[in-house]
């Protein structure tokens, strides 16, 4: 027989109104009330629309409603074997076979004030392939009803009934048949103020393959058992795979015994689970049932799933009795779970009961891998006591894998959750029972059985409280993490990793900051388990001093727990404080049992590199800080180093080194400055601020090129000038620069006869532009320096040349340059720093040279140039430090000797001379270290050659084309281009 397919029917869509007719001949039996059963009527854009306040439900003879059922199982009613065993619900037709190609689209239904329904579908079919239900939509409001089940697709089910030995064709056993090719898209079920006795399911699917995404489900108000936005189950058919995608739902205001969104149970058959939401807000309240166990969830499932994401606002009422309550993202039974997020946001948790509240981002049976759960924005716990001791927060959890990259984010809120009292290490020492449960209160980044790798808890401006926070914890195999505690109070065991068995932990850091954090009530530990081995780990103090219950720690067994390394970053330097506090206090009982917290320190945890101050302005020799102390001593993992002194160096904000001596005393750790320098990264501002005056001095070079071209015009009177010039250049500095930049002078010049020669005078504007890209270091670390200089300025010229040949000629200049870096600084934190320079320049040169012929086609050009200029002075500042830089004052005398060929008006020249630097000094003072002085004083030997097109009688126009080179203190090459007008 062959399965059933729609067909496409012109049947006119329906709209029912039960209030105006109740359609009692549409009752079957058992109470169903079924108003579209025809599998040839078209299944889309029908309605439905009950009022309960006008009609009397409790005399229709019917309790169950359906607007679209289509089934093919067996008729309940129907017995034909005679053995007393039914398998259909009343409305089959005994084909067992599913429908083909079916669209249930756009139907709508609007349901209230009902109380006597004991389930609602407004779909429901047995199976269907390669069929779509989609844009459909139910509301009810103010209602009750048993089971709310508005899409639902189930199965054909198995037939159980007993064979006949005489004849086994009498009676055989059916299998049951699901769907395939199924598509539940974008439906939208709304409840307001609905209660349900036992089920509110928005979407259930049974022994069904196929594409569950974009429907959007919500709940506000009413009672309910058991919620469940979307189920999707093997059933008697199996099953196949499902895609379940892109969901929503919302519940407000609402009491459950249990929700969860997404629920996909079909084993064996990996499906894609993603980027499904639930979202609460408002008062919500778990309710207690002694016959389940408690569950709030966004996905539950067999396959793996990804980026399901949990949201709660407002109040969460806990009111289950003795029982754990699991709250999460995501959870795989067989699979694995990633990039789950519950976000907790505005939260009130109150748990009038006391029990043990088990938050999670995601967990897993397999990889829990880079799931997340934040506690944030004013979210507060309520109502615990000692019962709920158990209590943890938890980013990422596996049961039989690894749980890598996961996080904890407690953030401008509270979690108090367990009212112990900080009192002995020993209470604390143990962190698991041997079921895998948590002893005590905790909040860890990711729980893993193979390893936890990656994971971390931030705790941000928040008062928090937990016997443990952990940053990983495995059964066994390797760990690492990192714990970032940020103006927050602290009241617990902070340790960056544990396991129950053998493990390593490496390559984590414990990071403390913020003026306003409280570890008073913490120790800081990288294990208090016995059986991690540990190396690398760092604990750095991050610009925060104050007081600690412990560091560190003495096991039973009497091993050593301490911090293989130890950084005391962006601290500001003052001369007799004390960094870290330990309160640890140590209590005998006997000869040989001891309880409280101990101050273990390793002493090579502090070296180089641990000392990195945020700045150290008024840092002087023979001063020293109390980097750790403790009243009642320290222990020292390397006894033989008590009361002895060690070298290291440190940084201090982006100028200053220094060098001092570490002393291990039997109270302190203290460190005394011996030596301060300045550091090497500065030397590039220096150099940049020398650099830019060379650039400068490039435009009076370019202007004696320009006026040694007004030597060859012969025309008399007004013309315009300009000239451009390209140039690569790099200077014998302190640091590698190399300057790329443009120089430009326009303007205009006149020339007149006078009786004994030529005068020629010129008024100009003059720019500048160069840009250049070199690597600076700070603290082994290496980054890119993009500098750029920017310089405009105008000036006046004059030259004047007898009949001899002989010439004088002289200038002068001023404006402005500015010097702007990106990234030219770091600082300890690791941040970048800009430099902006800006000053004023002034300059002018004077020359003298004689033009003496060798014959018609060939001339010597001899002369001698000096040039001065000045850049102002300037200052600059990072945090407190101050950099001020002086003023620079150059000096060149510049001697060349040129050799011309001319004929008609093309002129051919090569030259070669030099010049020194007699001054160029600039000098540095940046914070407290010794001044810095750059400078660019040195001989520079120079070559060049050009062509020069002079105007021919009839044409304004005269060309030059230059090309130049420079060796020694300046190591450039340019071309310059010069073109004059005639007027």
């Amino acid at each position: 027989m062959a399965a059933f397919a729609l067909s496409s029917s012109s049947a006119l869509s329906q709209n029912f109104d039960l209030n105006s007719n109740p359609r009692p001949d549409l009752i079957i039996n058992d109470g169903y009330l079924y108003l579209i059963k025809d599998k040839t009527e078209t299944l889309s854009n029908h309605s439905l629309t009950i009022d309960g306040h006008s009609y009397d439900w409790n005399t229709n003879g019917f309790k169950k409603l359906r607007l679209i059922s289509i089934n093919t199982d067996e008729p309940k009613a129907t017995d034909p074997n005679g053995d007393g065993i039914h398998t259909g619900d009343g409305g089959g037709d005994g084909s067992r076979y599913p429908i083909e190609n079916a669209k249930i689209s756009g139907n709508k239904s609007q349901l209230s004030n009902i109380d006597s329904l004991s389930e609602f579908n407004q779909v429901y079919v047995t199976a269907a392939n390669d069929s779509e239900v989609s844009l459909n939509e139910v509301i009810v409001t103010d209602s009750q009803i048993d089971y709310f089940r508005p899409i639902y697709i189930d199965e054909i089910s198995s037939y159980s009934g007993p064979i006949d030995k005489d004849d086994p064709n009498k009676n055989p056993n059916k299998s049951a048949v699901g769907s395939k090719n199924l598509i539940i898209k974008e439906n939208s079920i709304t409840s307001n103020n609905l209660s349900t006795k036992n089920l509110w399911t928005a979407i259930n699917v049974s022994g069904a393959e196929g594409t569950i995404s974009s429907n959007e489900l919500s709940i506000t108000g009413g009672t309910h058992n058991t919620i469940t936005g979307i189920s999707a189950a093997a059933g008697f058919a199996k099953g196949g795979a499902y895609l379940i995608s892109g969901n929503q739902m919302t519940v407000i205001d609402s009491s459950f015994k249990s929700l969860q969104f997404i629920k996909e149970s079909v084993p064996n058959k990996p499906g894609r689970i993603d980027q499904n939401t639930l979202s609460l807000s408002g008062v919500n309240t778990l309710l207690y049932d002694r016959s389940k166990s408690p569950e709030l969830g966004a996905v539950y499932s067999s396959s793996d799933n990804v980026g399901s994401e949990l949201a709660v606002t407002g109040t969460l009422k806990i009111e289950t009795k003795k029982q754990r309550v699991p709250i999460y993202a995501g959870q795989s039974q067989y699979g694995v779970v990633s990039n789950a997020k519950s976000i907790f946001s505005n939260t009130k948790l109150d748990n009038s009961t006391a029990q043990a509240i088990n938050l999670y981002g995601g967990l897993a049976e397999k990889d829990s891998t880079n799931n997340y759960l934040s506690w944030e924005n004013g979210s507060s716990s309520n109502g615990f006591d000692s019962k709920s001791n158990a209590s943890t927060v938890i980013g990422g959890r596996s049961y039989s894998g690894a749980a890598n990259m996961n996080s904890v984010l407690i953030s401008d809120s509270s979690w108090h959750v367990d009212k112990f009292t900080m009192a002995y290490a020993s209470d604390y020492d143990r962190v698991t029972v041997s079921s895998g449960y948590f002893l005590q209160s905790a909040i860890i980044g990711g729980v893993g059985q193979t390893s936890a790798k990656n994971n971390s808890v931030t705790l941000h401006n928040s008062s928090v409280k937990a016997r443990n926070i952990i940053g990983s914890y495995t059964d066994n195999g390797q760990l690492s993490s990192s714990i970032t505690i940020d103006n927050s109070i602290i009241e617990g065991s902070v340790q960056l990793f544990y396991a129950s068995k053998e493990a390593t932990g490496k390559d984590s850091t414990l990071i403390v900051r913020g003026e306003k954090t409280d570890l008073s009530k913490a120790r800081l530990l990288t294990t208090s388990s016995k059986t991690v081995e540990t190396s690398n780990n760092t604990l750095q103090i991050d610009g925060w001093s104050g007081d600690i219950l412990g560091l560190g720690t003495v096991l039973s067994d009497g091993q050593l727990r301490a911090f293989e390394n130890i950084k005391f970053t962006n601290t500001q330097w003052a001369d007799g404080k004390t960094i870290l506090n330990s309160n640890a206090h140590l209590e005998q009982f006997d000869v040989d049992y001891f309880v409280g917290t101990y101050t273990v320190v390793d002493p090579l945890s502090i070296g180089e590199g641990s000392l990195q101050f945020v700045s150290a302005p008024t840092m002087q020799e023979n001063e020293s800080m109390t980097l750790i102390h403790a009243d009642e001593g320290i222990t020292y993992t390397d006894t033989s180093l008590i009361n002895t002194d060690r070298t290291i160096k440190g940084n201090a904000g982006t100028a200053t080194e220094f060098e001092g001596t570490l002393n291990y005393g039997e109270n302190d750790i203290t460190y005394s400055v011996q030596k301060i320098e300045r550091a090497p990264q500065t030397t590039l501002l220096g150099d940049s601020r020398i650099a830019a005056a060379a650039f400068v001095n490039q435009s009076t070079d370019m202007l004696s090129q320009v006026l040694d071209s007004f030597l060859y015009d012969q025309k008399y009177g007004l013309a315009t000038f300009a000239s451009a010039e390209g140039n690569k250049s790099q200077y014998e500095l302190n640091s590698s620069l190399k300057i790329n930049g443009w120089n430009f002078m326009a303007g205009l010049r006149y020339k007149d006869r006078l009786n004994y020669g030529d005068w020629t005078s010129a008024v100009y504007f003059e720019n500048g532009d160069g840009n250049y890209r070199t690597w600076n270091e700070y603290m082994g670390n290496q980054f890119r320096t993009n500098g750029e200089l920017t310089y405009n300025g105008v000036g006046i010229a004059s030259r004047i040349m007898v009949d001899s040949g002989l010439y004088a000629e002289g200038s002068i200049q001023a404006g402005r340059i500015k010097i702007d870096m990106d990234n030219a600084l770091m600082d300890t934190a690791g941040k970048n720093w800009d430099f902006n320079s800006h000053s004023n320049y002034y300059g002018a040169h004077l020359g003298i040279g004689w033009l003496a012929p060798i014959s018609s086609t060939l001339s010597v050009d001899a002369f001698g140039k000096y040039f001065y200029s000045h850049i102002t002075s300037d200052s600059f500042q990072v945090n407190v430090e101050n950099y001020d830089f002086s003023d620079i004052d150059s000096q060149r005398l510049q001697m060349e000797l040129k050799l011309n060929y001319a004929k008609d008006n093309v002129r051919l020249y090569i030259g070669l001379g030099g010049e020194y630097e007699f001054d160029g000094e600039s000098s540095m003072k940046a914070a407290s270290t010794p001044k810095f002085v750059s400078d660019l004083d040195g001989f520079t030997g120079i070559a060049e050659a050009g062509v020069m097109l002079t105007p021919r009688e009839n044409s304004p126009w005269l060309f030059q084309a230059n090309v130049k080179g420079w060796e020694g203190q300046r190591d450039a090459v340019a071309g310059s281009l010069t073109v004059q007008y005639q007027f």
